[in-house]
């Protein structure tokens, strides 16, 4: 076998076994509505509600991203109804917590509201944002913008660096490696080979549900149980005014932010217990 035809072949059989449904997002420059999928904005808070606060030093959150489960599709274990929300915090951070596992959800949170029936008001709720941010670099995005998700239903496989990537490599693959490359790790097969597996399992994007994709490496333990609940992007648009490119969302230096949850948990709509990660160049 050629190593075209392998590198097809690890791919076809990655595929064959691993596949999960997902649902991509594409952000669009337009204000979103107040129950609607976006990144940054207003968020959806009910009558009666409070808006989420740093628990270490009781300053407001930012919202990062909200999406409307009764808009979307259904993909296994997620909620059919309501809204979740992520804020994070204006620091170097972002908000994250890279000592503790799951992470703390002090300077970040996840917010679900089941019954989304009685929305306070979207003046109301303009009182409650903060009106500015500290630190000139704490959000991924520009403090007032905000950007509306279109999304689509889709599949995908494995992605290269998930902790579990090596383990199904060699359960559904070393059999059709040639005895010179039978158990070499995936970065030890010949560089066209890597080119064709780099082409369609690298993982960008941001999405709900799926496979992870990391600039760097997976914060998870093989066997911790985590999986990933949504993934965010560095995500660009072409400026035509001024003939360049320009970033809707740049976590660090191009880099990529991943929140995890446990199926069990994911189930029952429990969102304590939530690992937070992003990672950059």
């Amino acid at each position: 076998m050629d190593s075209e035809k392998l590198g097809n072949e690890i791919v076809k059989r990655l595929k064959e076994n691993t596949l999960k449904k997902c649902i991509n997002f594409k952000l669009k420059n337009e204000k979103a509505g107040l129950m609607e999928n976006k990144i940054g904005g207003i968020p959806f808070i009910p009558k009666g509600g409070e808006y989420p606060t740093n628990l270490i030093n009781g300053k407001k959150l930012y919202l990062l991203a909200q999406l409307n489960f009764e808009t979307l599709p259904y993909i296994e274990n997620y909620p059919k109804n309501g809204i979740i929300q992520f804020f994070i915090y204006d620091d170097d951070l972002y908000g994250a917590d890279f000592n503790h596992k799951p992470s703390k959800q002090d300077s970040w949170r996840i917010v679900y509201y089941n019954d989304i029936s009685n929305p306070m008001s979207e003046e109301e709720i303009k009182k409650l944002v903060p009106e500015k941010i500290e630190y000139e670099y704490g959000l991924p995005f520009e403090y007032g913008k905000e950007y509306k998700l279109e999304y689509e239903l889709s599949e995908m496989c494995i992605t290269l660096n998930d902790c579990h990537f090596e383990k199904i490599y060699h359960k559904y693959c070393d059999d059709i490696l040639k005895d010179k490359f039978k158990n070499k790790e995936i970065w030890e097969l010949p560089e066209d080979i890597n080119d064709i597996i780099n082409d369609n399992l690298y993982g960008e994007g941001t999405r709900l549900g799926g496979y992870p994709a990391f600039t760097q490496s997976d914060p998870r333990d093989e066997n911790d149980g985590y999986e990933l609940l949504f993934q965010i992007d560095t995500e660009w648009y072409d400026d035509e005014d001024r003939g360049c490119q320009k970033d809707y969302i740049m976590w660090g230096d191009c880099g990529i932010a991943n929140f995890f949850i446990k199926p069990h948990d994911l189930k029952i709509c429990n969102f304590k217990d939530v690992l937070y990660n992003w990672d950059c160049c």
